[in-house]
Protein backbone atom coordinates (compact mmCIF):
# COMPACT_ATOMS: atom_id res chain seq x y z
CA UNK A 1 0.00 0.00 0.00
CA UNK A 2 2.80 2.40 0.82
CA UNK A 3 4.48 1.70 -2.52
CA UNK A 4 1.26 2.54 -4.40
CA UNK A 5 0.84 5.78 -2.43
CA UNK A 6 4.40 6.84 -3.14
CA UNK A 7 3.94 6.13 -6.82
CA UNK A 8 0.76 8.25 -6.87
CA UNK A 9 2.50 11.15 -5.14
CA UNK A 10 5.37 10.97 -7.62
CA UNK A 11 2.96 10.99 -10.58
CA UNK A 12 1.17 14.00 -9.13
CA UNK A 13 4.45 15.88 -8.67
CA UNK A 14 5.51 15.04 -12.25
CA UNK A 15 2.23 16.40 -13.58
CA UNK A 16 2.76 19.65 -11.67
CA UNK A 17 6.28 19.95 -13.11
CA UNK A 18 4.97 19.44 -16.66
CA UNK A 19 2.30 22.09 -16.16
CA UNK A 20 4.83 24.53 -14.69
CA UNK A 21 7.21 24.04 -17.59
CA UNK A 22 4.34 24.50 -20.06
CA UNK A 23 3.36 27.76 -18.36
CA UNK A 24 6.93 29.10 -18.65
CA UNK A 25 7.28 28.20 -22.32
CA UNK A 26 7.12 31.23 -24.68
CA UNK A 27 3.86 31.75 -26.57
CA UNK A 28 4.00 31.36 -30.34
CA UNK A 29 4.29 34.73 -32.12
CA UNK A 30 1.09 36.27 -33.47
CA UNK A 31 0.93 36.50 -37.24
CA UNK A 32 1.73 40.01 -38.55
CA UNK A 33 -1.27 41.95 -39.84
CA UNK A 34 -1.42 42.35 -43.61
CA UNK A 35 0.09 45.64 -44.84
CA UNK A 36 -2.34 48.47 -45.47
CA UNK A 37 -3.03 49.08 -49.15
CA UNK A 38 -1.30 52.18 -50.54
CA UNK A 39 -3.40 55.32 -51.05
CA UNK A 40 -4.91 56.12 -54.39
CA UNK A 41 -2.98 59.02 -55.96
CA UNK A 42 -4.49 61.50 -58.43
CA UNK A 43 -1.74 63.78 -59.73
CA UNK A 44 -1.21 66.17 -62.61
CA UNK A 45 -0.58 69.77 -63.65
CA UNK A 46 -2.78 72.79 -64.32
CA UNK A 47 -1.97 74.77 -67.46
CA UNK A 48 -3.34 77.92 -69.11
CA UNK A 49 -2.36 79.77 -72.28
CA UNK A 50 -2.44 83.38 -71.03
CA UNK A 51 0.93 84.77 -69.92
CA UNK A 52 0.35 86.98 -66.90
CA UNK A 53 1.68 87.51 -63.38
CA UNK A 54 -0.63 86.08 -60.75
CA UNK A 55 -2.25 88.55 -58.33
CA UNK A 56 -1.08 88.28 -54.70
CA UNK A 57 -2.79 85.45 -52.84
CA UNK A 58 -3.84 83.49 -55.96
CA UNK A 59 -4.51 79.82 -55.25
CA UNK A 60 -5.31 76.68 -57.25
CA UNK A 61 -8.21 74.54 -55.97
CA UNK A 62 -8.51 70.92 -57.20
CA UNK A 63 -11.42 68.68 -56.11
CA UNK A 64 -12.01 64.94 -56.61
CA UNK A 65 -15.74 64.12 -56.64
CA UNK A 66 -17.32 60.66 -56.47
CA UNK A 67 -20.72 60.25 -58.13
CA UNK A 68 -22.48 57.00 -57.28
CA UNK A 69 -25.93 55.58 -56.73
CA UNK A 70 -26.29 57.54 -53.48
CA UNK A 71 -25.36 60.91 -54.95
CA UNK A 72 -22.17 62.93 -55.25
CA UNK A 73 -19.61 63.69 -52.55
CA UNK A 74 -16.13 65.17 -52.47
CA UNK A 75 -13.43 62.60 -51.70
CA UNK A 76 -10.51 65.04 -51.55
CA UNK A 77 -9.70 68.69 -52.10
CA UNK A 78 -6.41 70.56 -52.21
CA UNK A 79 -5.73 74.30 -52.21
CA UNK A 80 -2.21 75.50 -52.94
CA UNK A 81 -0.56 78.81 -53.88
CA UNK A 82 0.09 79.28 -57.58
CA UNK A 83 2.53 81.60 -59.33
CA UNK A 84 2.52 80.51 -62.98
CA UNK A 85 1.80 77.81 -65.53
CA UNK A 86 2.17 74.88 -65.09
CA UNK A 87 1.08 74.27 -61.47
CA UNK A 88 1.50 70.70 -60.17
CA UNK A 89 -1.04 69.07 -57.82
CA UNK A 90 -1.45 65.70 -56.07
CA UNK A 91 -4.48 64.24 -54.24
CA UNK A 92 -4.31 61.13 -52.03
CA UNK A 93 -7.39 59.06 -51.12
CA UNK A 94 -7.60 55.99 -48.88
CA UNK A 95 -8.82 52.94 -50.86
CA UNK A 96 -11.58 52.28 -48.30
CA UNK A 97 -13.37 55.50 -49.25
CA UNK A 98 -13.37 54.75 -52.99
CA UNK A 99 -16.39 53.10 -54.59
CA UNK A 100 -15.06 51.27 -57.64
CA UNK A 101 -18.53 51.25 -59.25
CA UNK A 102 -18.93 55.04 -59.04
CA UNK A 103 -17.74 57.75 -61.41
CA UNK A 104 -14.81 59.91 -60.30
CA UNK A 105 -14.34 63.44 -61.60
CA UNK A 106 -11.59 66.04 -61.20
CA UNK A 107 -12.52 69.74 -61.09
CA UNK A 108 -10.03 72.62 -60.91
CA UNK A 109 -9.94 76.40 -60.80
CA UNK A 110 -7.61 79.29 -59.94
CA UNK A 111 -8.99 82.08 -57.77
CA UNK A 112 -7.64 85.32 -56.35
CA UNK A 113 -7.32 86.24 -52.67
CA UNK A 114 -11.01 87.29 -52.62
CA UNK A 115 -12.27 83.98 -54.01
CA UNK A 116 -12.98 85.31 -57.50
CA UNK A 117 -12.36 82.64 -60.16
CA UNK A 118 -9.73 83.70 -62.74
CA UNK A 119 -9.26 80.41 -64.62
CA UNK A 120 -11.30 77.20 -64.52
CA UNK A 121 -11.54 73.76 -66.08
CA UNK A 122 -14.27 73.96 -68.79
CA UNK A 123 -15.74 70.64 -67.67
CA UNK A 124 -14.91 67.98 -65.10
CA UNK A 125 -12.44 65.29 -66.19
CA UNK A 126 -13.27 61.63 -65.51
CA UNK A 127 -10.48 59.60 -63.85
CA UNK A 128 -10.22 55.89 -62.93
CA UNK A 129 -11.00 54.90 -59.34
CA UNK A 130 -7.53 53.36 -59.06
CA UNK A 131 -5.82 56.75 -59.48
CA UNK A 132 -3.76 58.23 -62.29
CA UNK A 133 -1.02 56.00 -63.68
CA UNK A 134 0.54 59.01 -65.44
CA UNK A 135 0.18 62.68 -64.44
CA UNK A 136 -2.75 64.49 -66.03
CA UNK A 137 -2.48 67.79 -67.92
CA UNK A 138 -5.57 69.92 -67.26
CA UNK A 139 -5.97 73.00 -69.50
CA UNK A 140 -7.83 75.84 -67.78
CA UNK A 141 -9.64 78.66 -69.59
CA UNK A 142 -9.73 82.32 -68.60
CA UNK A 143 -12.93 83.57 -66.96
CA UNK A 144 -13.78 87.15 -68.05
CA UNK A 145 -14.43 89.49 -65.12
CA UNK A 146 -18.07 90.31 -64.51
CA UNK A 147 -19.23 93.76 -63.59
CA UNK A 148 -20.75 93.98 -60.09
CA UNK A 149 -24.55 94.15 -60.02
CA UNK A 150 -25.60 97.65 -58.96
CA UNK A 151 -27.81 98.01 -55.94
CA UNK A 152 -31.45 98.89 -56.64
CA UNK A 153 -31.08 102.28 -54.99
CA UNK A 154 -28.00 103.14 -57.06
CA UNK A 155 -28.95 104.90 -60.32
CA UNK A 156 -27.27 103.72 -63.50
CA UNK A 157 -24.45 106.00 -64.67
CA UNK A 158 -25.52 108.53 -67.24
CA UNK A 159 -24.28 108.15 -70.79
CA UNK A 160 -21.30 110.40 -71.51
CA UNK A 161 -22.23 113.61 -73.31
CA UNK A 162 -18.82 114.02 -74.99
CA UNK A 163 -17.43 111.54 -77.52
CA UNK A 164 -14.57 109.32 -76.32
CA UNK A 165 -11.04 110.64 -76.67
CA UNK A 166 -9.90 107.17 -77.76
CA UNK A 167 -12.00 104.42 -79.30
CA UNK A 168 -10.50 100.92 -79.72
CA UNK A 169 -11.96 97.66 -80.97
CA UNK A 170 -10.91 94.24 -82.15
CA UNK A 171 -11.91 90.67 -82.98
CA UNK A 172 -9.10 88.67 -81.32
CA UNK A 173 -9.54 86.43 -79.39
CA UNK A 174 -13.18 87.63 -79.28
CA UNK A 175 -15.06 90.81 -80.06
CA UNK A 176 -14.17 93.71 -77.76
CA UNK A 177 -14.31 97.52 -77.42
CA UNK A 178 -12.55 100.04 -75.20
CA UNK A 179 -13.18 103.77 -74.77
CA UNK A 180 -11.31 106.53 -72.97
CA UNK A 181 -13.45 109.41 -71.65
CA UNK A 182 -12.38 112.62 -69.91
CA UNK A 183 -8.95 113.85 -68.87
CA UNK A 184 -6.64 113.85 -65.85
CA UNK A 185 -8.51 112.86 -62.64
CA UNK A 186 -11.80 112.52 -64.51
CA UNK A 187 -10.34 110.07 -67.03
CA UNK A 188 -12.38 106.86 -67.31
CA UNK A 189 -11.90 103.57 -69.21
CA UNK A 190 -14.93 101.63 -70.46
CA UNK A 191 -14.43 98.04 -71.70
CA UNK A 192 -16.85 95.69 -73.46
CA UNK A 193 -15.67 92.08 -73.88
CA UNK A 194 -17.30 89.06 -75.50
CA UNK A 195 -19.70 90.81 -77.86
CA UNK A 196 -21.24 92.96 -75.12
CA UNK A 197 -21.61 90.21 -72.50
CA UNK A 198 -19.07 91.70 -70.06
CA UNK A 199 -19.02 95.47 -69.47
CA UNK A 200 -16.71 97.20 -67.02
CA UNK A 201 -15.98 100.81 -66.08
CA UNK A 202 -12.73 101.97 -64.46
CA UNK A 203 -12.01 105.37 -62.94
CA UNK A 204 -8.73 106.98 -61.92
CA UNK A 205 -7.09 105.92 -65.19
CA UNK A 206 -3.41 106.85 -65.55
CA UNK A 207 -1.88 107.92 -68.87
CA UNK A 208 1.73 107.42 -69.96
CA UNK A 209 3.34 108.32 -73.30
CA UNK A 210 6.40 106.32 -74.37
CA UNK A 211 9.28 107.63 -76.53
CA UNK A 212 8.01 105.42 -79.37
CA UNK A 213 4.80 107.46 -79.46
CA UNK A 214 2.67 104.72 -77.88
CA UNK A 215 0.29 105.75 -75.11
CA UNK A 216 -0.60 103.43 -72.20
CA UNK A 217 -3.77 103.85 -70.13
CA UNK A 218 -3.65 101.90 -66.84
CA UNK A 219 -6.46 101.11 -64.38
CA UNK A 220 -7.28 98.80 -61.47
CA UNK A 221 -3.74 98.94 -59.99
CA UNK A 222 -2.19 97.84 -63.28
CA UNK A 223 -4.38 94.78 -63.89
CA UNK A 224 -6.20 96.53 -66.74
CA UNK A 225 -4.20 98.24 -69.51
CA UNK A 226 -5.01 99.75 -72.90
CA UNK A 227 -1.97 100.39 -75.13
CA UNK A 228 -2.43 102.52 -78.28
CA UNK A 229 0.53 102.60 -80.71
CA UNK A 230 1.01 104.57 -83.95
CA UNK A 231 0.81 102.48 -87.10
CA UNK A 232 -1.65 101.50 -89.76
CA UNK A 233 -4.34 99.02 -88.78
CA UNK A 234 -7.30 97.60 -90.69
CA UNK A 235 -10.42 95.71 -89.66
CA UNK A 236 -12.49 94.66 -92.63
CA UNK A 237 -12.75 97.69 -94.90
CA UNK A 238 -12.04 100.20 -92.09
CA UNK A 239 -8.61 101.81 -91.81
CA UNK A 240 -7.27 103.06 -88.44
CA UNK A 241 -4.20 105.14 -87.66
CA UNK A 242 -3.42 103.30 -84.42
CA UNK A 243 -3.03 99.71 -83.24
CA UNK A 244 -4.50 98.75 -79.87
CA UNK A 245 -3.92 96.08 -77.24
CA UNK A 246 -6.24 95.56 -74.26
CA UNK A 247 -5.00 93.51 -71.27
CA UNK A 248 -7.55 92.46 -68.65
CA UNK A 249 -6.44 90.25 -65.73
CA UNK A 250 -4.12 88.09 -67.81
CA UNK A 251 -6.07 88.02 -71.08
CA UNK A 252 -4.81 89.95 -74.12
CA UNK A 253 -7.05 91.39 -76.86
CA UNK A 254 -5.65 92.98 -80.04
CA UNK A 255 -7.20 95.35 -82.54
CA UNK A 256 -7.21 98.93 -83.85
CA UNK A 257 -7.92 102.39 -82.43
CA UNK A 258 -8.74 105.94 -83.47
CA UNK A 259 -8.79 109.20 -81.57
CA UNK A 260 -6.32 111.62 -79.99
CA UNK A 261 -4.35 109.78 -77.30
Amino acid sequence: MRVVAVRGVCAWIATLLVLALAACAPLPPKPAPPPAPPPRVFAGSLLWRERAAMPPGARAVVTLTQQGAHGARDLARISLPVHGSPAAFELEVTPGSVDASAQHLLQARIEDAHGVTLWRLPQAVAVPATGTATPLALLLVWVPPTAPTPRPETPAPAAPSAPPAVSALGLRPSGWNAFIYGEERARRLETVVGGGEVRRSYTGVLRQRLPSGAVIFTANHGWVRLTVSPGGCRIGGEHYAWTAMLEVTGATFRGCARGIP
